[in-house]
């Protein structure tokens, strides 16, 4: 169980950041309703 640990916390951080991503993309394009921040959340969406 020990050798999945780092596996398991790596992947968490990644969702983490996936979803930090998200809501940040978001706020952004709020903001600034460019073709920029709108490729960028199409982006994160298909991931």
């Amino acid at each position: 169980m020990g050798r999945f640990l780092p596996i398991i916390k790596l992947i968490l951080i990644v969702a983490v950041g996936l979803f930090l991503l998200k809501i940040a993309t978001k706020a952004i394009a709020n903001k600034f309703p460019n073709s920029i921040t709108s490729t960028l959340d199409n982006v994160v969406q298909t991931v």
